[in-house]
């Protein structure tokens, strides 16, 4: 719609759009301030606009104001963001757009646009709601165990292990067994945070201490430390393949990084912090904390499915695609994640419901998607794109390609 009225240099052609339109106007809003930001990218992406980038700006802005003054509040309030390039309302400088802005940065500020559109406009499939509340109701979560956060196994471990032996615990709570008769007599360190335990000669290092804990101790709240303290690719956690680990967890931090770009003051500085229980260290990094995960999750993504990072961020997209489409839907199922085997629960039929189904249908839907990309005039038209997207035919003289071709990893998993 945007494109076919030429929004930044035609306004009014715009207005009498939007207003003849007999589509439902909150499914029309939301085309339209998608299509905005579509066009704002592109400003970008062609280096359109130059000296008069801002005057384009504040064309879009006053066409908010103007016709889209009776939507909803938190979608009006997102399109004057769109339209002023001020995604996140400047708390997190990453989501505002530059000619400098890198292809990957783009692709997730694209994400987290289109998980924000989702959650202001509360159009998701309720079985989404345990993590909605981010956005929506960050209090209710306080005692709220999170979807692919870790258990407390030491029952299980120590179910498991027959032979004589102690329990001790690290400086910071990690659980280790010491067998035989349980006496200290080496040092070695914690797999868990890297610290001294042990001991030697029956001595345990200064502030290790014996374990006899009995009850389940697994935590509520979002657990992870720092993006940059994960050191490996994770496993999977219970029922979930790795990847299904990681996909949550990116639906998780978006909605967190728009929940804190977007909330109360009050919810920002004491109610999101309240949730993280690993390495936040400043309430105000909260933003960056989670869009640091964020590129960690995405990245660790491409190594789990083979795909590159722009064929994550397609699969992503279908992802919330799929929860909008299905808006209103009941799930038949808790989503007051209170205990594990209600969170195990939600996590398999989350899994089941949303990520299986594109998981195994990678190929097709992805190169769908790029397909459609690939069919925008602008991009169709530009000689340099076709090349890099294989989309000229090879010279009957000359049967090389013009790039190294693409092709999907083949590996042994």
């Amino acid at each position: 719609a945007v494109e076919q009225v030429n929004l930044i240099q035609n306004k009014d052609a715009l207005s009498q759009f939007f207003n003849t339109k007999t589509k439902p106007a909150e499914s029309l809003t939301e085309c339209l301030v998608y299509s905005m930001f579509q066009e704002i990218i592109k400003l970008f992406l062609m280096q359109e606009g130059g000296a008069n980038l801002q005057e384009k700006f504040l064309t879009l802005k006053d066409f908010v104001n103007t016709d889209l003054k009776d939507i909803n509040t938190e979608v009006n309030n997102l399109a004057i963001q769109i339209a002023t390039n001020n995604l996140g309302d400047g708390h997190l400088p990453n989501l505002q757009l530059s000619n400098t802005s890198s292809n990957s940065e783009i692709f997730l500020i694209r994400l987290i646009y289109h998980v924000a559109v989702m959650l202001s406009g509360t159009k998701y499939h309720r079985l989404f709601l345990p993590i909605a509340l981010i956005y929506e109701n960050p209090q209710n979560l306080k005692d709220r165990l999170f979807p692919t956060m870790m258990d407390d196994h030491f029952n299980s471990a120590k179910a498991a292990i027959t032979e004589s032996g102690k329990w001790y615990q690290c400086p910071n709570g990690h659980p280790y067994f010491i067998g035989d008769c349980g006496g200290a007599q080496v040092e070695f360190t914690c797999t868990d945070c890297g610290t001294r335990v042990g001991g030697k000669s029956y001595i345990l290092v200064s502030q290790n201490v014996l374990l006899e804990k009995t009850k389940d101790e697994t935590r509520a709240g979002y657990l992870l430390t720092k993006a940059n303290d994960v050191k490996n690719v994770p496993s999977g956690e219970r029922s979930l393949s790795p990847a299904s680990v990681r996909i949550i967890r990116v639906l998780l931090d978006v909605s967190f990084i728009w929940s804190s770009c977007s909330k109360h003051p009050v919810t920002r500085s004491q109610v999101l912090p309240s949730l993280v229980n690993g390495g936040l260290d400043d309430p105000r990094a909260l933003p960056n904390f989670f869009y640091q995960h964020l590129g960690r999750d995405v990245r660790d993504l491409t190594q789990l499915t083979g795909k590159n990072f722009e064929e994550v961020v397609f699969i992503l997209h279908l992802i919330v695609k799929s929860l909008m489409e299905t808006a209103g839907e009941q799930c038949g199922i808790p989503t007051e994640l209170t205990q594990r085997e209600l969170r195990e629960q939600w996590e398999r039929e989350f899994d089941k419901r949303f990520i299986q189904p594109i998981l195994n249908s990678l190929h097709t839907d992805v190169q769908r998607q790029m397909d459609q990309v690939l069919s925008e005039k602008r991009i169709a038209n530009n000689p340099i794109l076709r090349i890099v997207y294989e989309r000229e035919e090879p010279e009957p003289n000359n049967p090389l390609p013009h790039l190294w071709r693409y092709r999907t990893i083949v590996s042994l998993e």
